[in-house]
């Protein structure tokens, strides 16, 4: 008979190792296969608003003097309606973009890993364009595209130790960001993939939460909870529960809805990366949804999108292939307020004297 010998320590490491780069591998170089050249047509409703915010020259620093100073600003309007219709990016004041004093519905898109900062903008109107039609028709939408430090570096295994590092800082400047608008702005946060971490960690952060030993300055209450979609979600799926590491997110929440698939590769290995058996929330949602469900007042809805998607980590490929995700956009209606509600939001904008800045288009 043969004898079978344990494999020793180095061999056993060698294997860990080679599944950490299977899995970072299906993690990363799906994100970059989103990167495409054409640009779509401009299809943007005329009464929204686009925001470019990147954090990249600041890095993972959580400080309002480095959001101030550092945060790189730009609206997505036409230069003149009259001389060029056609929209394109424009440097804008911090400031400017996140007016205490203008309340419009705001959704924040949050991307994921291996992003370049060039490719970014296109990402987010990408997502924008895929919900366009569902958005409310009367209500102008703020819609700001969140970009962080996610560009490739060198070696697979250190990119995702790296950009996981990094979500959690990201997590403190969006909610140091969302914390600016006035307290009623009816808001939504879309993630996907780490962008889907950063989400949760910014909402775990404006309920009330610390991630490790940070807060939100200053944290003013919100007068309504926020809607939220997370898209193939990079993060545990028990992070949501109370007491786990985003437990307090969904204070911050009124809905929420998962997409998820589980032949998405980087869902499906997602649990080799981590030394805890668990697996990850866009593989097949959250762990102990009912216990979710019972603990907070919110609505959530477990999407399956894996016979539409299949076996892909592409964003575009669920932007294009997946009716979920539809679906998670018509949810998102119930981001604008009432007609009346919205019509004395406006008198108040106005009678504060603040103008929203030109759309252009």
């Amino acid at each position: 008979m043969m004898e079978v010998r344990p494999r020793s320590l180095p061999a056993l490491l060698s294997v860990a190792a080679f599944r950490c780069v299977l899995v970072v591998a299906a993690l990363c170089l799906t994100d970059m296969a989103d990167v495409r050249g054409e640009s779509p047509p401009d299809d943007v409703r005329g009464h929204d608003e686009i925001v470019l915010i990147s954090s990249r020259r600041i890095g993972t620093r959580c400080d309002a003097d480095a959001m101030l100073a550092g945060l790189d600003c730009h609206v997505y309007r036409a230069a003149s309606a009259l001389t060029s219709p056609t929209r394109s990016w424009h440097a804008a004041a911090t400031a400017d973009v996140l007016d205490p004093t203008r309340v419009t519905p705001t959704i924040v898109y949050i991307h994921g890993n291996r992003v370049p900062n060039g490719v970014a903008a296109g990402h987010g109107l990408s997502v924008y364009r895929s919900m366009k039609p569902r958005l409310p028709d009367d209500t102008p939408v703020r819609f700001v595209i969140w970009s962080w430090p996610s560009a490739e570096i060198r070696g697979p295994v250190r990119d995702y130790r790296v950009k996981a590092a990094r979500t959690g800082p990201v997590a403190w400047q969006v909610a140091w960001a969302i914390n600016q608008l006035p307290a009623d702005t009816p808001l939504a946060i879309v993630g996907y993939s780490y962008g889907a971490r950063v989400a949760t960690g910014t909402l775990h952060l404006l309920a009330g939460g610390s991630l490790n030993g940070r807060t939100t300055p200053d944290l003013q209450p919100r007068r309504s909870k926020a809607h939220a979609v997370l898209l193939a979600g990079a993060l545990d799926a028990d992070w949501l529960l109370p007491g786990r590491y985003h437990g307090r997110a969904l204070e911050a929440v009124d809905e929420l809805t998962i997409i998820a698939n589980r032949r998405d590769p980087a869902m499906r290995f997602y649990h080799l990366t981590t030394d805890r058996d668990t697996r990850a929330l866009g593989y097949a949602g959250p762990a102990g949804l009912a216990s979710l469900r019972r603990a907070f007042d919110v609505e959530i809805h477990a999407l399956d999108a894996t016979d539409n998607v299949g076996r892909t980590h592409a964003l575009f490929e669920y932007l294009h292939s997946s009716p979920q995700v539809a679906r998670a956009w018509r949810l998102l209606g119930g981001l604008a307020p009432a007609s009346t509600e919205l019509r004395q939001l406006q008198m108040a904008t106005r009678a504060g004297g603040s103008t929203p800045p030109s759309q252009g288009g």
